[in-house]
């Protein structure tokens, strides 16, 4: 099994020079209550005798065991920052108060938003969806017993993540498969946090070194955002820079300009060709 060793802290970006006069004066977020799927804007000021500093905003779990989410950023010229994180996945594991920790060099603010239960329309046992008029284009590839073939395998997921009752009884009757999206047979969907993106830009145009570029590909292997096979030992990497077509892809990606796949392949060259490290 291939283990990923976290090479920098999220105190990494306090090493970054032009972050030095950071100063947390103001936090918000855009609402106190959020529900699975969500996403939380947390934004505010930072006083800074630099154009730019950096800036990391941590979501620790309500009993502050561990962090759900990390998002590192970077302020604009007149000290205001901003940062999307979406609310949910496998480290949200309970409901409740999640506090939110805003670091830049030395001084940190926090605020508490509060995550709960989205609200059920109806609590009877899900009811069959209506058949489709039309022939579904996408053919299931594992279907679940439940399925019905007949339909769109996306109906499904939609009924999933918009109906709490639908849910859990997915949950408690098909514990065996890893997600509704295995059960009727559709490709995971990589969702890529926002921070990465903003990432991916600022790398690109040189505004960030290498290794915090590396520190977010280590956070998507990690979390399994992407997955990579064959990757190679630290004795077989390579010497060859970072090519300049895959800062030109990050560039695109972070303005939305090429697909989370393209960008993912692309990370997926560097790391098989030996050229990024991940030990």
């Amino acid at each position: 099994m291939i283990q990923h060793v976290v090479i920098f802290s999220l105190l990494l970006f306090s090493l970054i020079p032009f972050s030095a006069f950071g100063e947390v004066v103001e936090i918000t977020t855009d609402k106190s209550v959020y529900y699975d799927g969500d996403t939380i804007l947390v934004s505010g000021i930072v006083s800074t005798e630099l154009p730019v500093t950096s800036i990391s905003v941590v979501i620790f779990d309500p009993v502050r065991s561990t962090f759900v989410a990390v998002a590192p950023a970077m302020s604009n010229t007149d000290g205001s920052f901003s940062v999307s994180i979406r609310v949910g996945g496998p480290l949200w594991t309970s409901y409740g108060n999640y506090p939110i920790q805003v670091t830049s060099e030395n001084t940190n603010k926090e605020t508490v938003v509060k995550y709960l239960e989205s609200t059920a329309s109806s609590t009877q046992e899900p009811t069959p969806e209506p058949t489709s008029n039309s022939t579904p284009s996408l053919k299931l590839k594992i279907p679940a017993p439940f399925v019905d073939e007949s339909k769109f395998p996306q109906s499904y997921v939609d009924r999933y993540y918009n109906e709490i009752n639908y849910k859990e009884w997915f949950d408690t009757n098909y514990s065996e498969y890893s997600s509704i999206y295995e059960a009727v047979g559709l490709e995971e969907p990589i969702f890529m946090p926002d921070w990465i993106r903003n990432n991916a830009g600022w790398w690109a145009t040189g505004s960030i070194p290498d290794s915090t570029f590396v520190t977010g590909i280590e956070f998507m292997l990690e979390n399994n955002i992407i997955i990579i096979s064959n990757i190679p030992s630290s004795e077989n990497t390579s010497n060859d820079k970072i090519p300049q077509w895959i800062r030109d892809d990050a560039d695109r990606w972070s303005q939305e300009k090429i697909s989370d796949d393209e960008f993912v392949n692309s990370l997926k060259f560097l790391i098989q060709e030996g050229i990024v490290v991940i030990n």
